[in-house]
């Protein structure tokens, strides 16, 4: 891994000096990292499209920082208690299945939070410097698929 990291450092080094030396400024970076709000889409009744819209109500949301899971997000926000000590893995909702089995060849029970896609939604402003420009979103805690609103 220190090989992997230090041939990127590097490459970015020589980026960065290549951009100066021809008088270029080099990419800029805005992270959206916090103040994320997550929400079960069973729960909520409001297209992405209203979604999407600055301002929207997210009271009674989980509270999210990126890149994250479902999981580590309400475990990080204290909706369910630590999975790794005694039967709290087991006791989390969907979780109802049989000790000793493996879950992930069960059918996903009825009562799974998970049986529903969520709602990941924040409201960012672009920094100084970006308005004008052709800016660009990496999406880099995406691990199966989404879909992306923006207004």
């Amino acid at each position: 891994m220190t090989r992997f990291r230090t041939f990127f450092e590097a490459l970015l080094v020589t980026a960065l000096v290549s951009c100066a030396a021809h008088g270029v400024e080099p990419p800029r970076k805005q992270f959206l990292r916090d103040n994320w709000a997550i929400h079960s889409s069973c729960q909520v009744k409001a297209s992405g499209e209203e979604l999407s819209k600055p301002g929207f109500a997210t009271a009674g949301w989980h509270h999210a920082q990126v890149p994250t899971t479902v999981v580590a997000a309400l475990l990080a926000d204290k909706t369910y208690p630590d999975p790794h000590y005694g039967m709290n893995l087991h006791q989390q909702p969907g979780m109802d299945y049989p000790i000793g089995k493996n879950f992930a060849n069960l059918p996903m029970p009825d009562n799974s939070p998970y049986r529903c896609s969520w709602w990941f939604r924040t409201e960012f402003q672009l920094a100084a410097g970006f308005g004008g420009k052709n800016n660009s979103l990496h999406f880099d805690g995406i691990n199966y698929r989404a879909n992306i609103w923006l207004n």
